[in-house]
């Protein structure tokens, strides 16, 4: 198990990885750079590869799994930003999801 060799705050340092590289993918769609875009995803999806191998955060401190969970907050909104960005038509799904108009 990934536990034994990767500390809880380690992994916390992990999903502050994801959403800085979310943060990224995001800033390259806006500027159209492709290729900042697919280097930022291959980054993240290595980065999510190391936190599904460590399981579930039920686990995690208290304060740690809300930190974790406002990091996710905020990488949730990095991808919404880039649906719309590169799939427009996302937009009307994701205004159905959360209610709005």
């Amino acid at each position: 198990m990934l536990m034994q060799t990767m500390q809880i705050e380690d992994l916390l340092e992990v999903v502050q990885a994801i959403e800085a590289c979310t943060g990224r993918m995001l800033q390259a769609a806006r500027e159209n750079d492709a290729a900042a875009l697919a280097q930022a995803r291959v980054r993240c999806d290595r980065l999510i590869e190391i936190l599904r191998a460590a399981g579930p955060s039920d686990h995690w401190p208290k304060e740690l799994r809300h930190a974790r969970l406002r990091l996710m907050g905020r990488i949730l909104q990095n991808e919404a930003a880039l649906r719309r960005i590169n799939c427009p038509d996302a937009a009307q799904g994701d205004a159905l999801v959360t209610g709005a108009t």
